[in-house]
């Protein structure tokens, strides 16, 4: 970390980055103006591509995108100050860390958004505790789509820092994040092997998941398995997988005109009869009755 050069109690900007420093670090800075928002690219002389992205939004927030782990060093006066700290990390373990008092072991497809706590306020949001997170699949979607952004120029920096507005304001509305370390004493090893495994059952639920073939691909036996998916998850594997099949049931019924009965069969239901039971039970309503309404509010709208 960089001493005591920090952000000043209230902000958090990029005018108060040691840019001296930072440049006889041996590092290239690009500064970036546009729509509203100021940006700076962090980069060696020995590579075209920017190794860090920061974003300042607004006075109390401010996002650093990209390979934050060469720039670690860097962003410890963008950290020393009154804020909070969320480091998203979108590797093979994909994690989110809460805290407040320094940098964690960034990765090179880190996305660390430094919130000043009046920005809670602003949007009348909880302040997050501190902690080690599973990253559900909603929140990596947005997070990848934003450090893998193919625009350049202006086009990048509102679309960086719409994509990290939107991440840290679902962040903050979900209403259980789940901890990587589960209360029942689970090694950390095995958590992240649950995790492998939703993450499996997200991105594969439409093939055929059994028990042994998740078990085999995340290296845990079937006991081990049931038990520590319904410690960090509160569901059985069983559940998960139908949570997913009727939430893309659901968008479907929304956004196509595919027959009810080809939404279930997509979902993995053989008959309308057994789909319809399911869906009612998870949404309260009928397939039929769902899309009905959801018709009638685009046509309100």
């Amino acid at each position: 970390m960089m001493g005591q050069q920090g952000v000043q109690p209230g902000a958090c900007r990029l005018k108060d980055l040691p840019l001296d420093r930072i440049e006889a670090a041996g590092w290239q800075v690009a500064t970036r103006t546009g729509v509203g928002l100021e940006g700076m690219s962090l980069s060696r002389a020995t590579s075209q591509r920017p190794v860090l992205d920061l974003i300042d939004v607004t006075p109390h927030l401010l996002f650093a995108l990209g390979d934050a782990c060469a720039a670690q060093h860097e962003l410890g006066a963008l950290c020393a100050g009154d804020v909070r700290i969320l480091h998203f990390q979108f590797g093979d373990a994909p994690l989110l860390e809460i805290c407040s008092d320094r940098v964690g072991e960034l990765t090179d497809r880190s996305i660390l958004c430094i919130v000043h706590p009046d920005w809670f306020i602003e949007i009348d949001g909880p302040v997050l505790e501190d902690g080690l997170f599973h990253l559900p699949s909603e929140l990596r979607v947005i997070g990848v789509s934003a450090i893998d952004c193919a625009l350049n120029g202006n086009a990048r920096l509102a679309y960086q820092a719409a994509k990290g507005i939107e991440l840290l304001c679902e962040t903050v509305a979900n209403q259980r994040l789940i901890p990587l370390r589960a209360r029942n004493g689970l090694s950390l090893s095995d958590s992240l092997r649950i995790m492998a495994a939703r993450k499996m059952i997200q991105e594969q639920f439409g093939h055929k998941l059994t028990l042994q073939v998740i078990g085999r691909a995340c290296g845990l036996n079937r006991a081990k398995l049931t038990r520590g998916f319904r410690e960090l998850f509160d569901c059985s594997i069983a559940e998960a997988i139908a949570q997913e099949r009727l939430a893309q049931a659901a968008q479907q019924l929304r956004t196509t005109d595919k027959p009810i009965g080809s939404v279930g069969y997509a979902a993995g239901y053989l008959n309308n009869a057994s789909f319809a039971r399911a869906f009612a039970k998870r949404f309260g309503v009928t397939p039929t009755s769902f899309r009905r309404a959801e018709c009638s509010d685009a046509a309100a709208a």
